[in-house]
């Protein structure tokens, strides 16, 4: 009998399936001949290593494993939306405290604009300030860097500076006075809040 007959490759899509192939203990006798799976790898030369390929699986472990993938269908699904609602409860939470931060720094920016700040800069997957490890500690730094990204496009002509062909530094510069009042105005306030 030739190998393929007693075993299949499995491609490792279903995280589940997987998960119950390696860590059910039957299936890691490799050694003695009463084998379950094993790991495909092939060497690569140009990086002078062995790169994971996937799962040898025997047919009947595939099968004992699909069963269990399956009957906890339900179970994990759950899990995974409570853990979507406790995600976004905590991502409210941050955004909150991302605001009250801003609005600690910044004491006279106007109303609402700290809440504004922080749903932009923490939008999720952006690659925003916000989402950085920094902005996590909630350092000075980050979320005066997601003001003055707010201020920059929002206040001042960046935009169409950059839409005209400006480089981004030239952009910068030209609005850098404009950025600093506006900076200075939230920071300090003045008896003309700078609104456009």
């Amino acid at each position: 009998m030739r190998k393929n007959d007693i075993r299949q490759h499995k491609p490792t899509r279903n995280a589940a399936s997987k998960e119950s192939l390696l860590t059910d203990p039957g299936n890691n006798q490799l050694e003695t001949g009463v084998s379950g799976w094993t790991l495909v790898k092939r060497w690569k030369d140009a990086r002078k290593r062995y790169e994971r390929q996937g799962v040898l699986v025997e047919k009947h472990t595939l099968e004992k494993a699909e069963k269990e993938c399956l009957s906890d269908e339900a179970l994990r699904e759950k899990r995974r939306e409570r853990d979507a609602i406790r995600r976004q409860r905590l991502d409210v939470e941050y955004i909150d405290k991302f605001a009250k931060k801003i609005r600690e720094l910044f004491p006279h920016c106007p109303e609402g604009a700290e809440i504004e700040i922080a749903e932009h800069a923490c939008m999720k997957n952006s690659g925003r300030i916000g989402r950085s490890a920094e902005a996590k500690e909630f350092s000075d730094t980050a979320i005066t860097l997601a003001t003055i990204a707010h201020i920059r496009h929002t206040m001042t002509e960046y935009d169409n500076l950059l839409a005209n062909g400006f480089f981004r530094e030239d952009a910068r510069e030209a609005i850098r006075d404009e950025l600093d009042e506006i900076m200075d105005k939230w920071r300090k306030g003045s008896s003309v809040m700078a609104e456009k």
